[in-house]
């Protein structure tokens, strides 16, 4: 979940970050996973609090 102005230019960075498939840590490690894609969902119950608060300071 996230805030942003421009939603579709936080969405293009993070899919772009998440299709690289790995990532080298700052310890040297490298983690890689199967990027399956992406889609806005609605808000889950247990997210509103969160997401108000996002919102708030938007």
């Amino acid at each position: 979940m996230f805030a942003a102005e421009s939603e579709a230019d936080v969405r293009s960075r993070i899919e772009t970050a998440l299709s690289r498939a790995e990532f080298e840590g700052p310890d040297g490690v490298t983690t890689r996973w199967e990027y399956c894609g992406a889609q806005p969902s609605a808000v889950q119950r247990d997210e509103l609090e969160h997401a108000e608060r996002l919102m708030r300071t938007a």
